[in-house]
């Protein structure tokens, strides 16, 4: 537990270098314990209240707040969304789609254009081939077939090529 605790750490401290982040006149963010451990808790339940949060911190649920409005203010919180349990949209089909592009320049035109289709749950951008992976959910064999016409026919895409998720054991968490 302390390695992955110490290698958590160390991708967190990573991550906050590589960024420059400006408070009080400041040109780098430091984040401490109590930072590290309230992401590490917002990765493992979102909708954990403040009041919930300090308890497992031991520290006062102002303590959290105030913490937690510092980390969406200097951006390093992004937001909050919902994990939906597919089966009740009735979303038979989960798959990632690794997309080549004909020319990397097509790249901005091409996700534009794949912000549009519903089914797709994230667009991933690529250093190489393929230059695009999307995960998508799909109701049927059926969507998920024009859904995969519709983006072959798209401009700039040379290839499309599928891979059905059988499981998902885990939606992972930025910090352990």
């Amino acid at each position: 537990m302390a390695k992955t605790v110490t290698y958590a750490n160390k991708k967190l401290d990573y991550f906050w270098h590589q960024h420059s982040f400006e408070e009080d006149g400041e040109n780098e963010y430091n984040p401490d314990e109590i930072d590290r451990r309230i992401i590490r808790e917002l990765s493992r339940n979102g909708r954990a209240s403040y009041t919930e949060i300090a308890e497992m911190l031991n520290v006062t649920s102002a303590t959290v707040r105030n913490r937690m409005n510092r980390l969406i203010n200097l951006g390093i919180i992004k937001n909050f969304k919902p994990l939906i349990d597919r089966k009740l949209y009735n979303l038979d089909i989960s798959a990632l789609l690794f997309i080549t592009l004909e020319t990397n320049k097509m790249t901005e035109k091409v996700v534009t254009e794949l912000q549009e289709f519903p089914e797709i749950t994230q667009i991933s951008i690529m250093a190489t081939d393929p230059n695009i992976v999307c995960n998508i959910f799909a109701e049927n064999m059926g969507v998920f077939s024009l859904l995969l016409a519709r983006i072959t026919q798209l401009e700039g895409v040379k290839e499309v090529k599928s891979n059905f998720i059988i499981k998902s054991v885990s939606t992972g968490s930025f910090i352990q």
